[in-house]
């Protein structure tokens, strides 16, 4: 629980400061705005890198894993994320031209790139503060980077004399000014015990970062896509609906950080897994109804119009249950990585962004802004609850050694409850009945005996929980 409380701790600052920060580009314009959101999409680009990475790194480092290949590594996703950077000030039109253009737009990019550089240089010794406990300093950070954007915009509010040299100065500033929480890891050790027999660094590495790709494309890569298919306005109303579902769901996840760390060296794996899925299929449902009240609220103070208000707060209402569902995803995923097993979470992750990528572009080619839009919502939730409560139950529940039906109802159960509840205009109260009576009956007393078998690989060694 300590370790829970730290990461919302740590959440309610990261969120407060990214929904501050949208809301305060909404009150420099529409052009502000729409610039700052396209340019978060290379940003979210080189957060999904970096957090590979770390997912890659935890595991080979708690066996010992040589240092210079995870430091060698993280050079290799430095120069991955530079080019990433580059390649998409050249793709992604920057569509605004009041404010500053095609050099405001580069500046944001070479600016986000070195941040992003930046942040995979250091991944291997903040990945050891998750390794050696230090859960506090590993949020510290994070909080550190956090605040450096907010102190760059306050500094170029400050000193800018309009908005046209505000942007280019915010961005030049937070880049300068996230040297110093990430420089103070480049030479940090990261041996954490003696070797014993440490997976392949590059094929935990290929496929954490195939299925970052994959949840890139998935809760990202639409912003680009609106930008690209339908301009300036579709891009704000996407983006601030996949921002604010990111974020809710982030804050449902708030188990998540440092858990494949914890997986990696519990004892009782399967134990810890019961415990992380009954806290997940809480938090879930939970974000289902809180994000279903506050969306009109929060969103009517973000856009810059009522009618991008209302079109964001119906988009997101519809990938509501995709970020939920997805947030169940992302903990599984934590404990097939933690577990050495990234192949078994990427794969159903890259077969959903597939089936995603490919009826998004049919519809945006063929649809209307609006229709569109909402096609890719309910894209978004189909696959999501395909992959998750599908896909990776399978791998959760061979690995647990449940029953593949009963880890996939028991966890999204309340989750569907509440969101149908929702849909049909039950009301909030009887939405959390509905989720909390699923939960109670199929995830909190467990899974019965009966529905346990002896599994094969690695748990067959230990044998089936009693």
């Amino acid at each position: 629980m300590r370790r829970i409380a730290l990461n919302m701790a740590r959440l309610g600052v990261t969120v407060g400061c990214g929904l501050g920060m949208v809301w305060l580009m909404g009150r420099l314009g529409a052009g502000a705005l729409a610039l700052y959101l396209v340019v978060l999409g290379l940003r979210w680009f080189s957060v999904a890198a970096v957090q590979a990475l770390e997912s890659a790194l935890v595991p080979f480092m708690a066996a010992g894993g040589a240092v210079r290949s995870a430091r060698w590594h993280a050079v290799l996703m430095a120069i991955l994320t530079v080019t990433a950077g580059a390649a998409f000030a050249l793709v992604v039109p920057a569509g605004v031209s009041d404010v500053g253009g095609n050099t405001t737009y580069w500046i944001a990019i070479a600016a986000v790139t070195m941040i992003g550089a930046l942040q995979a240089l250091a991944a291997p010794g903040v990945v050891r503060l998750l390794l050696v406990g230090r859960l506090w300093a590993w949020n510290g950070v994070i909080v550190v980077r956090r605040l450096t954007e907010v102190l760059a915009f306050g500094l170029a509010a400050l000193f800018a004399p309009d908005t046209t040299a505000l942007l280019p100065l915010f961005f030049g500033l937070w880049a300068v000014l996230s040297i110093i929480p990430n420089a103070v890891f480049l030479g940090a050790p990261v041996v954490f015990a003696q070797p014993t027999m440490a997976p392949p660094l590059g094929r935990l590495l290929i496929w954490t970062g195939l299925g970052a790709l994959a949840a890139y494309v998935m809760t990202r890569a639409p912003v680009i896509a609106a930008q690209i298919a339908y301009g300036p306005e579709a891009t704000i109303a996407v983006g601030l609906a996949f921002i604010l579902a990111g974020y809710i769901r982030q804050s449902a996840g708030a188990v998540l950080a440092g858990l494949d760390a914890v997986i990696a060296t519990a004892a009782d794996r399967a134990a810890m897994l019961d415990r992380t899925t009954a806290l997940l299929s809480a938090g879930a449902a939970a974000t289902v109804i809180l994000g279903w009240v506050a969306a009109p609220v929060v969103l009517s103070a973000l856009a810059p119009s009522d009618a991008l208000a209302t079109q964001a707060t119906d988009l997101f209402r519809i990938i509501l249950l995709g970020a939920a569902i997805r947030c169940l995803g992302d903990g599984w995923g934590k404990v097939l990585s933690g577990a050495a097993m990234p192949k078994q979470a990427a794969g159903p992750n890259l077969l959903a962004a597939g089936v995603f990528g490919v009826v998004v572009a049919g519809i945006m080619i063929q649809a209307s802004a609006a229709s569109g839009i909402a096609g890719m919502g309910w894209t978004f939730s189909a696959v999501q609850c395909g992959a998750v409560l599908g896909l990776i139950a399978a791998q959760i529940a061979r690995l647990s050694g449940r029953h593949r039906a009963l880890t996939s109802i028991g966890a999204g159960g309340p989750t569907l409850a509440a969101f149908g509840f929702l849909t049909i205009g039950s009301g909030v109260w009887a939405a959390a009945l509905a989720a909390a009576i699923v939960w109670a009956v199929s995830v909190a007393p467990a899974w019965p005996a009966g529905s346990r078998f002896v599994p094969s690989g690695p748990v067959a060694a230990r044998g089936p929980k009693t």
